[in-house]
C-alpha cells in the first residue's frame, strides 16, 4: 500500500485481534503517523511496547511512502517502509513475539485522529514464510 501523511499528521496503520482495545486478550501491530514521523506500534492488553524501525530511510511529511505489513506463523510480524521513488531507502521491523500471538483472527484497520494521511494502491498477498 502506498501513503503519505502531513506534518500534523496522528493517524495508524495496524493489525489487530477484535478484541476490546485494553483487554487482557487485546494484541495490535503496525505503524503510526505522530510528531512528523512514522513510529512501530506493538500492543499487548494495555501495553505498549515501541516497535524498532530500523534502515537509512528518514521520513517526511508530504512524501509519497509504499509500506507493507506482514503477519507470519507462530507470532512472526514484518514491517517493511520505503520511499516510492527510491526503494533502497527503507526502514523495517521484524519481531518474533511467539506462539502467545498465533493463531488468532486478525483485522486490517486504518485510523486517523488529526491531520491527513492518504493511502493508495492497497493489495492482499499471501505467502508460506516470511524469509530471512
Amino acid at each position: 500500500m502506498d501513503f503519505e501523511f502531513s506534518g500534523d499528521a496522528h493517524s495508524s496503520i495496524v493489525f489487530d485481534v477484535d478484541e476490546e482495545f485494553g483487554s487482557s486478550q487485546y494484541r495490535s501491530f503496525g505503524i503510526y503517523a505522530l510528531n512528523k514521523g512514522i513510529h512501530a506500534s506493538l500492543w499487548a492488553g494495555q501495553q505498549l511496547f515501541s516497535g524498532r524501525l530500523l534502515g537509512n530511510l528518514t521520513v517526511q511529511p508530504d512524501t509519497l511512502y509504499t509500506f507493507a505489513l506482514l503477519i507470519g506463523s507462530d507470532g512472526e510480524f514484518l514491517i517493511l517502509i520505503w520511499d516510492a521513488q527510491d526503494p533502497s531507502q527503507y526502514l523495517s521491523s521484524h519481531e518474533r513475539i511467539g506462539t502467545s500471538w498465533s493463531g488468532r483472527t486478525w483485522t486490517f484497520r486504518l485510523g486517523a485522529n488529526n491531520g491527513t494521511t492518504t493511502f493508495d494502491n492497497f493489495r492482499i498477498v499471501s505467502f508460506d514464510h516470511i524469509k530471512e
